[in-house]
């Protein structure tokens, strides 16, 4: 418990500093800024005005390391120490309106991971949530509360149950390509199934205009089976 004020302190800091600080995101502005003095336009080929201009990538591999050890702080004093859940509440409070405005209209994202990282989160999140039971079973347990200790021993166990039982349910499924994508892939190839149908109605078309191939009857056949006939008709 001694400890939480260093803890507070280090989320007010990451509240008031870290959040703010990549809101106004002053570097990416300096090192654009210089860039674009010390290499002006004239003196640039297309792909270099472009990479110098192009917006940056969210690099979600530093994002979440913050998230998690805020929410490893918070578990593990919101029993001890409940001042620290406060601050915690407002820092995540605070993320979600940041980081909401950063990815719709700062960052960009060009490749989907299709909720990849999501696994990862649970099993971080469930580490430093059965670390937390952990601590405050020794914590029951150095201050002679053998009662405590006898109602907090299940709960580790219970986590990593809990756990074992969301990755062995849904651990499979989410590694592979999500419904929203195969629709979406689906649609595109029915697209350009639709595209390629209507190219060749078109160039049948000027065929039987200008007298082709078509007109005589003698055209290769449609991808659907039916151009022949057309042709014959024609």
């Amino acid at each position: 418990p001694k400890a939480s004020g260093f803890f507070v302190t280090m989320i007010i800091t990451k509240t008031f500093l870290s959040l703010l600080w990549e809101l106004a995101r002053p570097w990416p502005l300096l090192s654009k800024s210089i860039a674009r003095v010390v290499a002006p336009r004239s003196k640039l080929g297309q792909r270099q005005i472009f990479n110098q201009r192009k917006p940056d990538i969210c690099r979600y591999a530093w994002l979440f390391p913050h998230f998690l050890l805020v929410t490893s702080i918070n578990f593990a004093y919101m029993i001890i120490t409940p001042l620290v859940s406060p601050f915690a509440l407002v820092y995540f409070c605070l993320a979600y309106v940041v980081y909401k405005h950063q990815l719709l209209y700062v960052y960009v994202t060009p490749n989907e991971s299709g909720g990849r990282f999501m696994p990862l989160l649970i099993r971080r999140t469930f580490t430093g949530f059965t670390s937390a039971q952990c601590l405050l079973v020794v914590y029951f347990f150095v201050n002679e509360n053998y009662t405590a200790v006898a109602l907090t021993l299940p709960l580790p166990v219970l986590s990593n149950l809990a756990s074992g039982y969301l990755q062995s349910s849904y651990g499979f499924d989410v590694l592979r390509l999500p419904y929203e994508a195969l629709r979406l892939l689906a649609d595109s190839q029915e697209s350009e199934n639709l595209r390629i149908s209507l190219r060749y109605a078109v160039a049948r078309h000027i065929d039987r205009v200008l007298g082709g191939p078509d007109a005589s009857g003698n055209g290769a056949a449609a991808p659907d089976g039916d151009g022949g006939a057309g042709g014959a008709r024609a």
